[in-house]
C-alpha cells in the first residue's frame, strides 16, 4: 500500500509502464489483424447495406485505431533507444524482443542479477517519461478502453502486484 499520493502514483505509472512494454510484442500483431480487417471491409463494402458514410467511418475508425497503436509502438521504441546503454539494450532485449534473462546475461556478459537491475531501470525510466510518450490519465483511460489486450495485460500486472 503506497504510503502517500507521490507514491501512489509512482506506482501506478510504474504499472502503466510495465503494462506498455509487455504488451509491446503484441501491437506488431495487433496492427496487422487492423490492416487485414480494413482491407475485408472495403471489399466487403461492395455488398453491405449499410450506407457509404457509415462503412466510410467504420474503415476510418479502424484505420485511425491501427495508426494509435503504430505510434505507440514507435514513441516506446524511441523512447528506450534514448537510455543509457545498457539500460536500453537490456529493455530492449528483454521487453521488445522477448529475449530471457538468461539469454540477455550470456549475450552482454553480465549477471543475471544486474540484468534484473537494469531492466527494473528501464521500467522507472518509462515510468517517469510516459507523459513524452503521450500517455496521461486521459490517454491511458482511452488505450484501456479502446484495447482489450492492453486492459487485459494491464490487469495481469495488477494483480501480480497485489501478491507482493
Amino acid at each position: 500500500m503506497p504510503c502517500c499520493k507521490k507514491h501512489q502514483t509512482h506506482d501506478k505509472n510504474m504499472l502503466i509502464a510495465k503494462t506498455l512494454l509487455y504488451a509491446y510484442p503484441r501491437i506488431s500483431e495487433i496492427c496487422t489483424h487492423y490492416e487485414k480487417m480494413i482491407t475485408f471491409r472495403a471489399c466487403a463494402s461492395i455488398a453491405s447495406l449499410d450506407t457509404t458514410q457509415i462503412i466510410a467511418e467504420r474503415i476510418l475508425d479502424q484505420i485511425w485505431r491501427k495508426h494509435i497503436l503504430e505510434d505507440l509502438r514507435e514513441q516506446i521504441k524511441r523512447l528506450v533507444s534514448g537510455f543509457d546503454r545498457t539500460i536500453a539494450t537490456t529493455t530492449s532485449l528483454f521487453f521488445l524482443e522477448k529475449w530471457a534473462v538468461d539469454e540477455i546475461a550470456r549475450h552482454l556478459r553480465l549477471s543475471k542479477s544486474s540484468i534484473y537491475r537494469h531492466i527494473e531501470k528501464g521500467v522507472e525510466l518509462v515510468a517517469q517519461n510516459l507523459n513524452a510518450i503521450g500517455i496521461n490519465f486521459f490517454t491511458w483511460r482511452i488505450l484501456i478502453r479502446d484495447y482489450k489486450f492492453i486492459l487485459r495485460e494491464f490487469e495481469y500486472q495488477e494483480n501480480l502486484c497485489m501478491t507482493y
